[in-house]
């Protein structure tokens, strides 16, 4: 009778050290907030993560072709991009909306990716009361 005893405690505990060590590893993947760029536009200082504790100064651990990277996390900003042909084509290029200015986002436009107000937002708001509804086709969403 001791024996099933130990056995089942035994089994019990390696169940239960399975799932904290499961649970504290998911956990570890994501304790910075934002989401990781879409593509890399810089050659990072420090290459080789596993989670974003291995990264410092606020860096998420990202996974691009070169392998994992602590990169600056990206942040969405709220709002709806106007439709592409309503954004001045004089308009900031952009990959992410972190790069625009204010409360200006990512937008798409006829020829690529510009910081635009968002719909309804901004000086010229009665110009943008249209919404993009169409897919994402390059990275960049905003």
């Amino acid at each position: 009778m001791t024996a099933r005893v130990d056995f089942s405690l035994i089994a019990a505990l390696w169940y239960l050290f399975g799932y904290l060590s499961i649970t504290h590893a998911i956990q570890r993947q994501n304790t910075v907030d934002g989401f990781c760029p879409a593509t890399l536009t810089f050659v990072p200082a420090r290459r080789g993560c596993s989670s974003d504790e291995d990264c410092p100064g606020g860096h998420k651990c990202c996974r691009f072709d070169c392998g994992p990277v602590c990169v600056l996390p990206v942040f969405m900003k709220p709002g709806q991009c106007p439709l592409p042909e309503m954004i001045p084509l004089c308009a900031e290029s952009c990959f992410h909306d972190g790069q625009c200015p204010a409360t200006q986002k990512c937008c798409p436009t006829t020829g690529g990716f510009a910081c635009s107000e968002p719909r309804g937002q901004g000086r010229g708001s009665d110009e943008l009361s249209g919404t993009w509804t169409g897919s994402w086709t390059g990275s960049g969403p905003g």
